[in-house]
């Protein structure tokens, strides 16, 4: 028996109850981007979505799962459906689709889509709308299941602008689900026999929280260099809000310029800086009555369209392995914070999992065979060919589990950074990580080169190590995301810190400009010192005279002498040595080698 269509407007009455509220829970699927408090689920094969956000602007415990995949998605629906039933144009345009029939050789005969989550001791109303912009029968079967209804409903896509199918007073499963099958309606005409799904709402009532609402601005909040057309994020908390509407001010205050009406419940947008060149910016966030402002001025520049470019190389843990997000990747959090902080930075990450050394060595490379090959897309020709203004390598212990030695690792460190000593091109190499389930052989190959890389590089080496282990060279226990090899989001936190105190940024840029003057949005550390390996000379820049540089040899005999030099290119005495450079107060900058 078919169901009668109903609108979907019905769903849309508030009723309270006592201390209830109708909650409507509304996901477009098939879409990239939507308005919150809209849901998004994208992944027409196994995607899934938790915590769904309800039209009141509270999450609940309700979640959805593709169980059975579709074929795709499809984006060619109305984009102007019926007013009454309140779908915007990225949910109405767009949907889920299979077919009965083989399709660039594909057939997906059946769909379907399981709620979870749901309160068996609490009814749901559920309404299904799909659209496809054709003139065939492209009808649609939805076979729905609850607890208490098995039922069938049937809806043509084709041309819907108004059309919903309905089912009501649904009871979920004991384990708090209901299922929705989709598949080809016995109407349907298509060659191919389409079905679709576009966008699902459930109503329900539910006792509604009591929030205090709160607003605080987290971004930009004073010291940030943004550049015309570049789009970092303002950001903020709230809680208790569904709108705000965000401003800008050029001139610190006087004058304020609408930016946005956007949802609370993002918390943050993404801004297309303008044309604007002022130093005294800020930024005003309001909603009803509250409002919050940057705490100090950020600048905007129109007239400086320049990057600071840096690459990184690496294997699994640089290509963002072991978070429950790769946006909680180490890599990605620092591109992150530096884009925020100064538009100018760009990352570039060609990591790939499993790489050694070997794989990122230069082109040409005669390996032999039964080792890892290098990688001509991800190695360090091709990192020098994007035109970087600095390298990172991380290479946690890959070389290790291959049982490559401290000499072998050395000397492949020093065959691919020869490509870069002959321009000055700065580069920081990241120590190994500690890893489970290692041979006390292994083990001694970690430490080693834990050990040869802090004296190799220097203040060139970036500490992945100390504070991430058990005392036994494996992964500490808090931060293990579960295989013992790679790190939880904590411990990708660590590692993003690590790499800020290692304060690249501050370099890059003071290199760039030719300039320690970077005003009040950066300190420049006082003392660089590069290249690390050499061929016959080192630079040191950024010197705050007076300064005592001392270059002593390996054995303690002092080689060279410099005073008071705001910048220096010295010439080492002795290829092929050893050498150690100390600042004035014996504070050792770490060991360096000339290479032949």
């Amino acid at each position: 028996m078919r169901h009668i269509i109903l609108p979907l407007l019905i769903f849309f009455c508030s009723v309270v109850l006592s201390a209830q509220e109708t909650f409507v829970v509304n996901v477009d699927l098939g879409g990239t981007e939507a308005t919150l408090p809209w849901n998004i689920l994208s992944n027409s094969n196994n995607g899934s979505a938790n915590q769904l956000w309800a039209m009141n602007g509270q999450r609940t415990a309700i979640g959805i799962e593709v169980y059975d995949a579709f074929g795709g998605t499809n984006s060619n629906g109305t984009l102007e459906a019926d007013a009454s039933l309140a779908l915007p144009s990225h949910a109405s345009g767009d949907s889920f689709f299979g077919n009965r029939e083989e399709f660039s050789g594909f057939v997906e005969p059946t769909a379907g889509v399981m709620l979870t989550g749901l309160d068996t001791a609490t009814t749901y109303d559920l309404s299904l709308f799909a659209s496809r912009m054709a003139s065939d029968n492209r009808e649609t079967r939805y076979h729905v299941q609850a607890q208490n209804l098995d039922t069938v409903m049937y809806l043509n896509a084709s041309d819907n602008i108004q059309e919903t199918v309905s089912a009501t007073g649904l009871v979920p499963f004991d384990k708090g689900i209901i299922i929705i099958d989709v598949t080809t309606g016995s109407s349907n005409n298509n060659e191919f026999g389409f079905y679709y799904l576009g966008a699902i709402r459930l109503s329900y009532l539910d006792e509604i929280e009591t929030i205090e609402p709160s607003l605080t601005l987290r971004s930009p909040n004073g010291g940030e260099y943004w550049q015309t057309g570049r789009t970092p994020e303002i950001r903020w908390d709230s809680e208790g809000l569904t709108e705000v509407l965000l401003e800008y001010s050029a001139d610190n205050g006087e004058n304020w310029n609408e930016i946005a009406r956007t949802s609370a419940l993002s918390k943050k947008y993404t801004w297309t800086i303008p044309e604007e060149q002022a130093r005294d910016c800020l930024v005003r966030i309001t909603s009803a009555a509250l409002t919050d402002q940057s705490d100090a001025n950020f600048g905007i520049t129109s007239n400086d369209t320049s990057s600071c470019h840096l690459v990184v190389l690496g294997s699994s843990t640089a290509a963002g392995a072991g978070p429950t997000s790769v946006d909680s990747a180490w890599v990605w959090l620092y591109r992150d914070t530096l884009f925020q902080n100064d538009t100018r930075f760009l990352i570039t990450n060609l990591a790939r999992g499993g790489f050694t050394t070997y794989n990122i060595l230069p082109d040409g490379t005669d390996i032999p065979a039964g080792l890892p090959q290098l990688d001509t897309e991800r190695n360090i020709t091709r990192a020098l060919s994007l035109d970087p203004n600095g390298l990172v390598i991380n290479l946690p212990s890959n070389d290790a589990a291959n049982n490559f030695d401290v000499t072998t690792q050395l000397s492949n460190y020093d065959q691919l950074l020869s490509e870069v000593l002959t321009s000055d091109l700065p580069f920081w190499i990241c120590t190994p990580q500690p890893r489970n389930n290692f041979s006390p052989a292994q083990k001694q190959i970690q430490l080693d080169m834990r050990d040869s890389t802090f004296i190799r590089f220097g203040e060139f080496a970036i500490d992945f190590w100390t504070g991430l282990e058990d005392g036994d060279s494996n992964v500490s226990s808090a931060l293990d995301s579960g295989d013992g090899v790679h790190l939880n989001n904590a411990g990708h936190r660590i590692l993003l810190e690590r790499v800020l105190d290692s304060r690249i940024n501050n370099f890059l840029l003071a290199r760039k400009t030719g300039s320690t003057d970077l005003e009040t949005i950066y300190q420049v550390e006082p003392l660089y010192i590069f290249p690390n390996p050499t061929h016959d000379k080192i630079q040191i820049a950024n010197l705050e005279p007076p300064f005592d540089l001392q270059i002593f040899d390996s054995m303690g005999n002092l080689l060279l002498q410099s005073l008071d030099h705001t910048s220096a290119k010295i010439a080492l005495p002795q290829s092929g040595s050893q050498f150690v450079l100390l600042t004035k107060g014996n504070q050792n900058y770490g060991a360096w080698t000339v290479k032949q």
